[in-house]
């Protein structure tokens, strides 16, 4: 036995020592646009390898002029493919006897920029190689050149064998670990119980072991969260980090800023993983809060549950909703009119108290079901009556805005009422992806005290796993029709109310859109989110689907369900590109996009009221002997009405005319104006516009 044991420590000392390297030095031209192999003879190494003695690296060096048009593919003599890079450092040159391993410090490869000089992880897994085959054979490096005009040369390369091999998966991973430990219970949807987590996070695309010290090693209460979510096998979670006594405890996660509510979101229905990591980035570009997010993989009680995504739960907070807070003891005033979030959604999963709204879900006959709020913020457990009564009569008279007043009307219609800017974008949000639960669940909103913002906005935008095509009702997969068309499963009326109605909001509308196009909705932009996304998850998503081997197959309630990732990809992508061409034909105008001029307000957004020119109350502020001016221009032809208003309402003065390109000069001395706030309107074909003046 002494003898048997010391022959093994014999072998494993001489494959820890071993290291042979291949090389193969020519210069040799990669067609431009084009592909070629370059062959390496490897000989004289044992028959197999593995994690003992195995590939440990592979080296290239390329002269390119662009280092981004080049993918270069590692093939074994049996035929596996191994992805080392791919279009990766666009704007650079070459990869300088660059070493694709997993050497200490080093990070994938497209998390960098060229020149590509020193270690770096390949773009698929290396350990992939170590699976027991043949080493020995011809090995072949398999380089692509996707542009042209440039061409480029390969130099040389080798390939490394030693006894400290690229590791196995799975083993190790690119994305956070993290272990979830209940102690022997069993996890419910409410209430949490307590149990354990640890986070291994070596950094954004470092290498991670399952055995490396973790970032995060602390108390937790998990449940179970969602609804419909919950009866898949991959089950979503909601969890906050407690202290030792089991009391909510703030902590910075992942790189997330400090707080105790958080999201175990498990894309499982979704098979591109990306769909609410997508949007939501999208989103964020647009300049809204939505969730930031982070790929890692799940470990419950030891047992792998695949490739998870990290979220914050919306709350009030400020990096998140960045809103007021409200405390119970807070019954009038300013401080009663803010923040609150509420939200449209299914009254199962998490439940929360609310009230019945006076606008119908069906702007259709004979339909009598109205809307259902439901508390958010402050929840139903800590909303108090005075609280609930305002912003219950609040939401009332926005909703009764649309049949009292004109939509025009700004002063009493619903735009007194809601932020234009955030409904549009929460809207654009549903639309671009066909969200076929966008309005009508899932639907948040939120308003802050009235001396901070009056108005009511839309978001942040939750739950967009069912977009993008992703579904097998309510006509999920076509382009081309508006989902707040289908208003009868349960969208608010108001939204195709006003897009349809409202001439305004649908000239802000297209032009808002028409702008984004340029950058945050052009496709290079949308297309790269995707590819990088693609990047972070694509070896990992192999085990993923290891775990839950649904690829290929219907999982409720998908549409398309293509046999391998990347056709998940290319659906996707497709999908978009579609629905991008028919939202141009229906939205995109070309008078709106914004001319680099330093009369534009820098914010890379188009407002409506560009469409009158100089519309304009000066000078203001005036005294109350003062003469003031109001000027515009409109594209129409037909008579402008300008009206001046009390605070309240009241009508000091009215004049109409019908000259295209007009300014008014007023004297606050004949109108015998007192010291306080007016409103200046302005009323063409083109809508209605409103400006304050102060009197002092």
């Amino acid at each position: 036995m002494k003898k048997i044991i010391l022959v093994f420590v014999v072998i494993i000392f001489s494959a820890q020592a071993f290291s042979q390297t291949f090389n193969r030095n020519i210069t040799k031209m990669i067609p431009d646009g084009g592909t070629m192999q370059d062959t390496l003879p490897v000989s004289s190494l044992p028959p197999f390898i593995n994690s003992i003695l195995g590939i440990e690296e592979v080296m290239i060096n390329i002269q390119h002029a662009n280092a981004g048009e080049i993918t270069a593919w590692l093939i074994s003599p049996s035929g596996t493919k191994i992805l080392l890079t791919q279009n990766n450092g666009w704007g650079g040159a070459n990869y300088q006897t660059t070493h694709f391993n997993y050497q200490s410090g080093s990070s994938a490869v497209y998390l960098n920029g060229a020149p590509f000089n020193g270690n770096f992880q390949p773009q698929e897994w290396l350990g992939t190689l170590n699976d027991a085959q043949n080493p020995n054979g011809n090995w072949l490096l398999q380089l692509n050149d996707c542009c042209t005009p440039d061409t480029g040369f390969l130099l040389n390369w080798s390939i490394t064998f030693s006894g400290t091999p690229a590791p196995v998966m799975p083993d190790t991973t690119r994305l956070p670990i993290v272990e979830v430990f209940t102690n022997g219970q069993d996890i419910v949807d409410e209430p949490k119980i307590a149990a354990t987590m640890k986070i291994v996070d070596n950094g954004v695309g470092a290498l991670n072991h399952y055995a490396d010290a973790p970032k995060f090693n602390g108390n937790i209460g998990i449940e179970y969260r969602g609804s419909t979510s919950q009866t898949f096998p991959q089950k979503p979670y909601g969890l906050q980090t407690w202290d030792n006594a089991g009391n909510n405890l703030d902590t910075s996660i992942m790189g997330f800023p400090t707080q105790h509510d958080w999201i175990f979101y498990p894309p499982y229905d979704d098979k591109s993983l990306m769909r609410n990591v997508l949007i939501y980035n999208i989103s964020n570009q647009m300049g809204h809060y939505a969730s930031r997010t982070r790929f890692f993989e799940l470990y419950v009680n030891g047992m792998y549950e695949g490739i998870y995504v990290f979220m914050e739960k919306i709350k009030q907070d400020k990096n998140r909703v960045n809103i007021s807070s409200l405390k119970p003891s807070t019954t009038s005033g300013n401080k009663l009119t803010g923040g609150y979030i509420i939200k449209i959604d299914k009254t199962t999963g998490a439940q929360n108290g609310g009230w019945s709204g006076v606008s119908m879900v069906c702007d259709t006959p004979n339909v009598s079901e109205n809307l259902y709020y439901q508390y958010d913020y402050p929840s139903s457990d800590s909303i108090v009556p005075a609280q609930e009564t305002y912003i219950q009569n609040f939401m009332t008279q926005f909703e009764n805005s649309f049949q009292n007043y004109s939509l025009y009307d700004t002063m009493n219609g619903y735009k007194k009422y809601v932020s234009l800017k955030t409904f549009i974008d929460h809207s654009m949000m549903v639309e671009l992806s066909r969200n076929i639960d966008g309005y009508r669940l899932s639907s948040y909103y939120h308003k802050d005290k009235d001396s901070k913002d009056p108005h009511l906005k839309a978001g942040p935008i939750w739950d967009y796993n069912l977009s993008f095509g992703n579904g097998d009702y309510l006509q999920a997969t076509d382009c081309t029709i508006w989902q707040w068309a289908l208003v009868c499963p349960g969208n608010p009326a108001w939204w195709q109310l006003m897009f349809e109605k409202d001439s305004v909001y649908r000239q802000e509308y297209k032009c808002r859109y028409t702008n984004f196009r340029q950058n945050v909705l052009s496709w290079q932009n949308i297309n790269r989110v995707i590819d990088s996304v693609e990047k972070i998850v694509h070896y990992e998503q192999v085990k993923t689907y290891q775990r839950w081997p649904i690829l290929g197959y219907y999982t409720w309630p998908n549409a398309y369900y293509p046999p391998t990732f990347q056709q998940e990809i290319d659906t996707l992508k497709k999908w978009i590109q579609h629905r991008l061409q028919w939202m141009d034909s229906q939205l995109l105008d070309t008078n709106c996009i914004i001319k680099k001029d330093t009369t534009v307000q820098p914010t890379g957004i188009y407002s409506a009221q560009n469409f009158l020119n100089s519309f304009s109350v000066y000078p203001n502020p005036i005294g109350n002997q003062q003469q003031f001016f109001v000027s515009w221009k409109s594209s129409s032809q037909q008579p402008a009405t300008i009206q001046l208003t009390t605070l309240s309402g009241v009508l000091v003065v009215q004049k109409t005319t019908n000259v295209v390109s007009n300014k008014i000069k007023l004297d606050a001395a004949q109108l015998h104006l007192a010291a306080g706030i007016y409103f200046v309107s302005l009323t063409t074909s083109d809508g209605k516009w409103t400006k304050k003046l102060v009197v002092e």
